[in-house]
C-alpha cells in the first residue's frame, strides 16, 4: 500500500485506535491519535469537572504543521471536524452494530446519557454525514460489527482501494418499537 494520508472515524468503541494502528504499522507509517496529539499541542480543553473537549477549530488551523509531511493514520471521533480535507487522502467511518455498542459502553463503564448520545449518533449515521461533509468523496464506510482485528482490517484495506457506496449501513431498522426509541436513543 503506498504511503497516503488516511483517517479513522466512528462512533467510540468502534475499533478506530486498534484498526489505526494495525493500518499504520502495515503501510509503515505513523499512528497519531487525534486526542494524544491534541492534548500534546494545547488543544484540549478542560471545562469544569468533564472529560476535556477539543478545540477542534484551533487545531483544524495548527493541523499542517501538527501532522507528518508524508503518510500517516489519524484516529479519533472528531477527525472530520480538526482535520482539513486538503490533509487526508481517505477518510473510513467504521460502524457497528448499536446493540453491540451498548455492551461495549456499559463494560467501559458509560453513564446513561453518555451511552444514549452515543447510540443515537450510531443509530443516526452522525460520524458519517460530518465526515461525508468534511471530506465527500474521499469518505469509505466499514461495518465492523463482529469481525476481529485481521478482518476488520482487511475490509478497511480493500475500502481504500475501491470507491464503494456509503450510506448502506442502516441501523434505524433494528427499532422494532417506541421502547427501542427510549431504550436506545436520547
Amino acid at each position: 500500500m503506498r504511503s497516503s494520508r488516511v483517517g479513522i472515524t466512528g462512533s467510540p468503541a468502534t475499533g478506530k485506535k486498534t484498526i489505526g494502528r494495525a493500518l499504520a504499522e502495515e503501510m509503515g507509517v505513523p499512528c497519531l491519535n487525534l486526542n494524544e496529539v491534541a492534548g500534546l499541542a494545547g488543544f484540549l480543553v478542560k471545562e469544569g469537572r468533564g472529560e476535556p473537549k477539543l478545540d477542534a477549530v484551533g487545531f483544524r488551523r495548527a493541523a499542517p504543521k501538527l501532522l507528518p509531511a508524508g503518510g500517516f493514520v489519524i484516529s479519533g471521533v472528531f477527525v472530520p471536524e480538526a482535520v482539513p480535507s486538503r490533509l487526508l487522502d481517505k477518510v473510513v467511518v467504521l460502524r457497528c452494530n448499536p446493540l453491540v455498542l451498548a455492551k461495549r459502553y456499559e463494560e467501559r463503564g458509560y453513564g446513561a446519557k453518555k451511552t444514549k448520545e452515543n447510540l443515537t449518533a450510531e443509530f443516526l449515521d452522525a460520524c458519517l454525514g460530518a465526515a461525508l461533509q468534511a471530506f465527500g468523496g474521499k469518505v469509505r464506510e466499514v461495518d465492523v460489527t463482529g469481525m476481529d482485528l485481521p478482518r476488520a482490517l482487511s475490509a478497511v484495506k480493500a475500502s481504500l482501494k475501491g470507491a464503494q457506496p456509503v450510506g448502506q449501513v442502516d441501523w434505524l431498522s433494528l427499532i422494532k418499537g417506541p421502547e427501542d426509541v427510549f431504550k436506545f436513543m436520547s
